[in-house]
C-alpha cells in the first residue's frame, strides 16, 4: 500500500498509528486496506514510501522526461522513498519471520533519506549524466481541469517511520540513501540494454518450449531413441580394437597426428549413430 496514506503534518514522520487523510482520491485505498484488515485472516499490509528502481515503470518515464529536457512538476516537500529491492527484502523478511503472523497489521517501509521530487529526479538526473531539469509551477491549464492526485501528492509532505519493521523483523534498507539507490537503477537499465535475454534462444534451439507447444496440440512426442540390444547368445564377438598406426617420423610439425585420428573416428561413430537414428524413424513413421 502507500505512505501517503497517512495524515501527517508538520514535519512528523508518520507511524502506523498515525490517522489516515480522507479524500476522494485516497477512498478507494483505504477501502481496498479495510477489506483485508477486516477479512479475519492473518495479513499484514505494507505501506511504502515511493517506489523506484531499475523495473519501475514510473522511474523509467520520469528518466525519458529528463532526457527530453521536459518541464517537471514543481515539488518541493520532503517524502520518504524506498528501492524495489528493499521493498521485496520487506515483503520476504516478513514472510519467512519465525513469530507467529499477527491477526491484521500496518506496517511502514521507507528509507531513513527523505527527499522531495524535485531532489530526487535532480539525482536521477546526476546518474544519467545529464544536465539538473527544469521544473514547472501549477499553470492555469491545470486548475482548469482540476487537481489530480499527482497534483496533490507533490504539494504534501509524506514522512513514515519505519521503526517497528526495523525492530520486529529485522529489515534494514539495503540503499539507505537515495544516489546508492539511483546509481543501481541505472546501472541495471545499462545491464538491461547490454544484453538482450531473447539472444540465448536466437543461439540454441529451445526444446522445452517445442516440447510444451507438441503436448498442447495432442501430438505426440517423438519415441525414445534406444539402441538395439541383442541376447548375448547370438551376438557376435566384438571386434578387435584397431590400434592407431603410430605418426610418421618428421622433425617438425605435421598436420597429421594422434587427435586428429580420435576426432575423425569419434566422427565416423556420431554419422553411424545418426543414421541408426533416421532408419528407425522411418520404419516407424
Amino acid at each position: 500500500s502507500f505512505a501517503y496514506l497517512y495524515d501527517s503534518r508538520h514535519g512528523d514522520s508518520a507511524a502506523e498509528d498515525t490517522h489516515n487523510i480522507h479524500g476522494s482520491h485516497y477512498q478507494p485505498m483505504l477501502a481496498a486496506e479495510a477489506l483485508w484488515l477486516d477479512s479475519g485472516l492473518n495479513v499484514s499490509i505494507i505501506r511504502a514510501g515511493y517506489i523506484y528502481g531499475g523495473g519501475s515503470r514510473g522511474t523509467a518515464a520520469l528518466a525519458e522526461a529528463i532526457k527530453r529536457s521536459r518541464r517537471l512538476p514543481d515539488g518541493r516537500r520532503p517524502a520518504s522513498w524506498i528501492h524495489e529491492d528493499d521493498l521485496a527484502a520487506a515483503i520476504a523478511a516478513m514472510i519467512e519471520a519465525d513469530d507467529d503472523p499477527p491477526p491484521a497489521e500496518i506496517i511502514n517501509a521507507a528509507a531513513d533519506a527523505p527527499q522531495s521530487p524535485n531532489d530526487f529526479a535532480s539525482g536521477l538526473s546526476r546518474a544519467l549524466g545529464l544536465r539538473p531539469p527544469n521544473f514547472a509551477a501549477p499553470s492555469w491549464m491545470t486548475r482548469l481541469r482540476g487537481e489530480t492526485l499527482a497534483d496533490k501528492l507533490l504539494k504534501r509532505e509524506i514522512l513514515i517511520d519505519s521503526r517497528k519493521i526495523k525492530q520486529q523483523y529485522g529489515w534494514r534498507a539495503r540503499y539507505a540513501a537515495i544516489e546508492q539507490g539511483l546509481e543501481a537503477t541505472t546501472l541495471a537499465w545499462r545491464m538491461r540494454e547490454a544484453a538482450d535475454p531473447d539472444d540465448f534462444y536466437n543461439v540454441y534451439e529451445d526444446k522445452a518450449a517445442a516440447a510444451i507447444e507438441a503436448a498442447a496440440s495432442e501430438r505426440t512426442l517423438p519415441p525414445a531413441i534406444i539402441e538395439d540390444e541383442k541376447p548375448a547368445a547370438e551376438s557376435a564377438p566384438p571386434p578387435k580394437p584397431t590400434q592407431a598406426s603410430a605418426p610418421p617420423p618428421s622433425d617438425g610439425p605435421t598436420p597429421w597426428n594422434e587427435d586428429d585420428a580420435k576426432r575423425e573416428e569419434r566422427r565416423r561413430k556420431a554419422l553411424e549413430r545418426k543414421a541408426k537414428r533416421a532408419a528407425k524413424r522411418a520404419a516407424g513413421g
